[in-house]
């Protein structure tokens, strides 16, 4: 991943209670079941390609989805860089 792209947060609703979704290759996400009868399911995403492999499984599961949000999730934060500047040896 680039240091500037950026990672989303998608809350997807779908009608009525899910259960049993093959989200088991997505590591970040979510599964509730509302009290209104409808479920949230919220991924955190690093690319289109991850987000688009959830829809893939919401769309061979047959779910009627309601709503899709987005939201940006704050840029992670860069490790240090090292400024040690090795110095060579001199020959005597």
């Amino acid at each position: 991943m680039k240091s500037t792209d950026r990672v989303f947060l998608y809350t997807i609703l779908i009608k009525g209670h899910v259960s049993g979704l093959m989200l088991h290759n997505q590591r970040n996400f979510t599964l509730k079941k509302l009290s209104s009868g409808n479920t949230r399911i919220e991924v955190m995403a690093e690319d289109d390609a991850a987000f688009y492999g959830v829809i893939t499984v919401l769309r061979d599961s047959e779910v009627s989805i309601i709503r899709i949000e987005r939201k940006p999730i704050p840029s992670r934060i860069k490790k240090p860089q090292n400024n040690y500047k090795r110095t060579p040896k001199n020959s005597q």
